[in-house]
């Protein structure tokens, strides 16, 4: 992508100007408008936003190329934390094995069912 595209023309150099803002071109590739007095790179605002569409583009393509994750490299042998046996782990954050998080499962839903003698005093609450 170019910067700033001056023309040279007898007109830009004898008025003094040095930078030739009277004579600049549009940054945008395939745009040779010139920029008004009151721009700095672009002819418009609608080149100013093709040109920073394709710049987010770009980063967005960057970034789903970068290599994955170490975290998913961190595959290893561990000590179930429940039953004290070897597993391979998916990584830090998994300390327990299959069977161990399918305990914990069944018990979490168990503790928090209802007592049988208050399904008496709850009914009320949830009947149409």
């Amino acid at each position: 992508m170019r910067l700033y595209a001056t023309v040279n023309s007898p007109e830009t150099a004898s008025a003094g100007n040095r930078r030739g803002a009277s004579a600049m071109k549009c940054a945008r590739e395939g745009c040779n408008n010139k920029i008004p007095p009151n721009n700095r790179k672009y002819c418009s605002a609608k080149c100013r936003k093709i040109v920073n569409q394709k710049r987010a583009y770009e980063q967005r393509k960057q970034l789903s190329q970068r290599p994955p994750s170490r975290r998913l490299r961190q595959q290893k042998v561990r000590t179930c934390l429940g039953c004290n046996k070897e597993f391979l782990s998916e990584g830090p954050w998994n300390r327990f094995c299959q069977n161990c998080q399918v305990k914990n499962e069944s018990r979490r839903t168990r503790s928090c069912s209802v007592p049988k003698q208050w399904a008496s005093m709850i009914q009320p609450f949830f009947s149409d």
